[in-house]
């Protein structure tokens, strides 16, 4: 039995032996029944999975790390995806670069949804604009946006959420522009949240770019919550 084969079991034998029908029933619920759960609370999972994710950030090489992330993201109970982002919280941050999304994107796209989505808002923006090349990054951003996935379109959209003074404006108008008529509630989320930012930093632009472009009731709503 390989390595990865044996951690998987360990994490497959945590997650049965702590499974609960009760509240399998009420997450699989609350998710609209998309997706399966063994029924373990975030609370209770987080402490029970630490030692094991924590012991393989210190034992594997980067690779190995990558296949783990893959093989746990890929397993169809929802808590494996949740341990799979918090195994890669350790480490993305001083290993992966903007190469590696290549490698990311398509692995999240399993099984993708809001729970998981807004997760990846942060290292997609650092690893997008971690990239010198203006040109290139711009490039990667638009296949974001152009992607057929809306999930991926609301990475796109939240990537730069938590810039501050350091979001491109300009940039992020242009990307959001094609789907102000989007009736899609999550975008219609994003693109609000991504304005109501953007306005802190330049209000007189947002404000200009909200009257040009009739931006809906439904997105200034967004833009007005407190």
């Amino acid at each position: 039995m390989d390595k990865f084969t044996n951690i998987m079991n360990e994490l497959t034998t945590i997650f049965t032996s702590n499974a609960n029908s009760t509240i399998k029933i009420k997450q699989e619920k609350f998710l609209v029944n998309n997706f399966s759960f063994y029924g373990i609370l975030t609370s209770k999972r987080k402490p029970i999975v630490k030692p094991v994710i924590t012991n393989c950030n210190k034992i594997l090489t980067l690779q190995e790390k990558k296949i783990l992330f893959e093989k746990m993201y890929k397993q169809p109970n929802r808590e494996f995806q949740y341990t799979a982002i918090e195994f890669l919280k350790f480490w993305w941050k001083k290993n992966l670069t903007f190469n590696d999304l290549n490698w990311l994107l398509p692995i999240i796209k399993y099984n993708i949804w809001w729970d998981t989505t807004d997760y990846f808002d942060d290292i997609f923006g650092v690893l997008i604009f971690s990239n010198d090349d203006v040109k290139v990054r711009n490039e990667y951003l638009f296949k974001l946006i152009n992607d057929e996935n809306d999930w991926i379109k609301r990475i796109a959209i939240q990537s730069q959420l938590m810039f501050k003074i350091k979001t491109d404006i300009d940039l992020l108008l242009t990307l959001i522009k094609p789907l102000l008529v989007t009736n899609n509630f999550y975008l219609i989320r994003s693109i609000g949240w991504a304005l109501r930012n953007a306005a802190l930093i330049n209000p007189t632009k947002i404000n200009q770019f909200i009257k040009e472009n009739n931006v809906s009731k439904k997105i200034i709503s967004v833009i007005n919550e407190h």
